[in-house]
C-alpha cells in the first residue's frame, strides 16, 4: 500500500497502523510524539469549581498577548501543538500572576471542525496546585457550548495530565503518533508503504 505525500510538513497515524507497518515513512519525515486522545462530552464533562488564586484571561487577537504567550509556551512547553497566532484558535485561556503567564489552553477548531483543547501548560514553578485541571475545565466549559464535545490530545508518557483530564471526564479513545518533515532544502513527493 503506498500514499503519496506531496507539501506536508506534518502528519499523525494511529498507533495501530504504525504498528501494522502501513506506514513507512523513510528518511523524509522524523517520529515527533506519541499521543493519547481523550474526549469529553457535555454528558460526561465534570465542571470544576475553581477557586481563582491568579488573573484570568481570555484572549483571541491581542498583539501584547501574542508574544507573551509564545514566550511562555517556548519556555514551559516548548513542544506544545498551537501557538498564539495560529487560525485554528477559537480562544486562549490563562492564569497570570501579576503580569506573569503561569498557565494557558488553546480552544482550537480543526480543519475537521472538531474543536480541541490544545496547549495546555503551566509554570514549572506553579506546578502540582491543580492549575492544569482549572484551565482545561474553563476552556471545556466554554468549548462545551458550542459543541456536544470536545477532543484534546496528550502526550503518552504524561500520565499526570492523562489522570487530571480523567478527573474532567475526559475518556481515553485512540492513540495516534505525530511526524514531522525533515527539513530538506527541495520539497518532493515521499512514498509510504
Amino acid at each position: 500500500r503506498y500514499i503519496s505525500v506531496t507539501g506536508v510538513q506534518t502528519c499523525a497515524l494511529p498507533i495501530s497502523a504504525r504498528d501494522l507497518r502501513i506506514p513507512k515513512l523513510g528518511s523524509d519525515f522524523e517520529a515527533k510524539h506519541e499521543w493519547d486522545a481523550y474526549i469529553v462530552s457535555r454528558e460526561s464533562f465534570i465542571k470544576r469549581d475553581i477557586k481563582l488564586k491568579f488573573k484570568l484571561f481570555s484572549a483571541k487577537e491581542n498583539e501584547h498577548l501574542m508574544s507573551e504567550i509564545n514566550n511562555f509556551l517556548h519556555a514551559q512547553a516548548p513542544d506544545s501543538s498551537v501557538q498564539f497566532g495560529n487560525p485554528e484558535v477559537v480562544s486562549w485561556f490563562g492564569f497570570a500572576d501579576g503580569n506573569e503567564i503561569v498557565a494557558t489552553a488553546a480552544l482550537c477548531r480543526w480543519q475537521s471542525n472538531q474543536l480541541v483543547i490544545s496547549s495546555v501548560a503551566v509554570h514549572r514553578n506553579y506546578r502540582n496546585q491543580g492549575l492544569a485541571k482549572d484551565i482545561t475545565s474553563l476552556a471545556t466549559h466554554f468549548g462545551l457550548s458550542l459543541e456536544p464535545f470536545i477532543a484534546l490530545g496528550v502526550f503518552a508518557s504524561n500520565h499526570p495530565a492523562k489522570r487530571a483530564y480523567e478527573t474532567l471526564g475526559y475518556s481515553n479513545v485512540g492513540e495516534f503518533a505525530s511526524f514531522k518533515k525533515r527539513k530538506r532544502s527541495e520539497e518532493h513527493t515521499s512514498e509510504l508503504q
